[in-house]
């Protein structure tokens, strides 16, 4: 729909003090952009590009969109929003996303639920980004979903991974589980035919909500159910959400929105999910921020516009909590200071299980690069180890994090942060297959001690099943309390 489609441009240019500059140059091609940013600004809404156009999408019809973006710079927290003209509260999604340098980044989203609107504008938003920024734009794609182009979806963005439910809802730096516990009602505007009419039969269950909904629907907003909350959010952080959804009947899309209690346009995110009977819809948006300013207190809402008559609607696990800088810069960082020190690793390098001589290894700032130049056939056979004298408490959590980087396949690298006394008491002893040529990040949020307090922490990384002449990259070691 968009490729035929006449359209103009807009732009809202701002320095960090909200002073509008003048618009960023910009070239064009056939469905590619190229916007050049020279100068740096830091909040959202602050380097705004807006596509206007006369297409128009309808209730009774789902969509695909998709679009490429790259930029030549680190650019945290672009927005892509594709929205009624006229109306800023009309839209089909509000996302934000990371723009790594150099690298492309394929936005999708496939079947979407319709929503009747006249004028469609897609508004993309840069602010946040570095001095003398180049954004380069390409095949933006609206079309009806049943009508196949021969797209296919990308294997690696988020709609199309499959998420799972790897969080404990019970935990205590859910800032919902509170809610929970005061088993705060919901208020609701039920409306068929937006008349509205007596609220729909609710309850909860632990951490089960449960909605039956009578009377069909035919539109979003005509059945919001909402929690208002004292929960307040700065602009500045990040924040997860997490909640299960399931439906007994088909759904063709329920709205989930995390907002601001003092205003609708100040929201962490608004996303319309199409739900199949019978089966569990795992929800997560991951550092995510308010899209204007801080926020006193939240509202959190549930639309079923759309529903079938009789439809009971389950939203269960729901976890809402404040991003950690698990960055290595980040001052909660403990193992920078091991790199500081720059120890000598120690190494059992055992093609065969006879031990040979340690493989060369190189460490510089961040990174270690290890390069083994005998294979192995098993794990344990090219064990890597760096000692320090980190200790930990089994009452504390921990976040760790680190960069796996290889120059051939992988079969499994070992990651390994254990006691110094004790094998048996560690967070974590994992086995990673490794894939030429691609960054892999190892991740756990919120681990401990498996038996007692350490007074010492030894890191291991076990290459064993290796390939001759491998070489190795750890890089970026996070290691810092769990808030």
């Amino acid at each position: 729909m968009f490729k035929d489609m006449p359209y103009t441009i807009t732009f809202w240019y701002a320095d960090e003090n909200w002073s509008q500059l003048t618009d960023p140059a910009l070239t064009s091609g056939t469905n590619e952009w190229s916007i050049y940013l020279p100068t740096a600004n830091k909040d959202q809404w602050q380097t705004q590009m807006a596509f206007h156009t006369s297409m128009t999408t309808n209730s009774v019809t789902n969509y695909d969109f998709s679009i490429l973006l790259t930029s030549d710079k680190d650019l945290n927290g672009a927005t892509v929003k594709l929205t009624q003209e006229d109306d800023d509260g009309i839209f089909y999604f509000a996302d934000r996303i990371d723009l790594k340098a150099g690298e492309e980044y394929v936005f999708w989203k496939s079947d979407m639920a319709g929503i009747d609107i006249p004028n469609i504008k897609l508004v993309l938003d840069f602010g946040g980004c570095q001095e003398g920024t180049t954004i380069d734009i390409s095949n933006i794609v609206l079309k009806e979903h049943d009508c196949d182009d021969g797209t296919k979806a990308p294997e690696n963005t988020e709609d199309t991974k499959k998420a799972v439910m790897d969080w404990d809802y019970s935990s205590s730096s859910n800032l919902w589980f509170p809610i929970y516990e005061s088993k705060l009602a919901p208020a609701f505007w039920y409306a068929p035919g937006w008349s509205q009419i007596g609220d729909p039969a609710f309850s909860q269950d632990g951490d089960v909500y449960t909605v039956i909904l009578p009377e069909a629907t035919s539109d979003q907003w005509m059945a919001q159910m909402h929690f208002d909350t004292q929960i307040s959010a700065l602009q500045s952080d990040k924040y997860n959400f997490y909640c299960v959804l399931e439906s007994d009947l088909d759904h063709p899309g329920v709205t989930v929105k995390l907002t601001d209690a003092n205003s609708d346009e100040n929201f962490f995110f608004a996303d319309r999910i199409p739900l199949t009977a019978g089966e569990e819809y795992i929800y997560k948006k991951e550092g995510v921020q308010l899209s204007v300013g801080d926020a006193s207190a939240l509202n959190l809402f549930f639309d079923f516009g759309g529903n079938a008559a009789g439809n009971t609607i389950t939203i269960s696990k729901i976890y809402l909590e404040k991003c950690q800088d698990i960055s290595y810069d980040s001052s909660s960082n403990l193992w920078k200071s091991i790199d500081e020190s720059n120890p000598t690793p120690a190494f059992w390098y055992a093609p065969g299980w006879s031990q040979i001589a340690d493989p060369t290894w190189t460490h510089n700032g961040s990174e270690w690069t290890v390069t083994l130049p005998e294979a192995t056939t098993d794990q344990w056979m090219a064990q890597m180890h760096i000692d320090t004298q980190l200790s930990a408490l089994q009452s504390d959590k921990y976040n760790f994090r680190c960069v796996l980087l290889a120059d051939q396949d992988q079969p499994g690298v070992t990651v390994k942060l254990t006691d110094a006394n004790s094998d048996e008491n560690f967070f974590f002893a994992e086995r990673i297959p490794l894939t030429a040529d691609e960054e892999y990040v190892f991740e756990r949020s919120g681990v401990q001690l498996g038996v007692g307090d350490a007074s010492g922490l030894n890191l291991f990384f076990d290459f064993g099943g290796n390939p001759a002449n491998s070489t190795i990259t750890i890089k970026e070691i996070y290691f810092g309390k769990y808030e």
